[in-house]
């Protein structure tokens, strides 16, 4: 069942991650990288019995992802226009990021629980 939720998630998430990203200045590695982490949010969300907050979301999608990719993989450089940055740099943008795919998915019926955008606690 999780599975197949998951799958669903995924077909719906991807794309309106494709789109926020399609820039040319953003590179492939970006996109892939972005793209792990939402993976991983999904069965984080998907997997999580009680309420988590949105630090530790993020958090849990990081490490999932760096575990799936392999630490090495994760180092390569990404590029925003001109500027190449590491995960390092990454990481603080990202809580900004998970926020809003759970608006979105919230937004648009797709969440399996609920999330306080006030307080950044989901619910399942």
């Amino acid at each position: 069942m999780i599975e197949k939720n998951y799958q669903e998630l995924r077909d719906f998430l991807v794309p309106f991650l494709q789109d926020r990203y399609r820039s040319p200045t953003v590179n492939d590695e970006l996109r892939r990288v972005i793209e792990d982490i939402a993976k991983s949010f999904l069965w984080c969300i998907l997997s999580v019995s009680g309420r988590l907050h949105l630090q530790a979301i993020t958090t849990i999608s990081i490490a999932e992802a760096t575990y799936e990719r392999g630490l090495y993989n994760s180092l390569r450089p990404l590029t925003i226009g001109s500027k190449d940055i590491g995960l390092a740099e990454l990481i603080p943008l990202l809580p900004g990021e998970i926020h809003n795919w759970l608006l979105f998915l919230q937004n648009n019926g797709k969440l399996q629980g609920t999330y306080d955008r006030f307080t950044g606690v989901y619910s399942p």
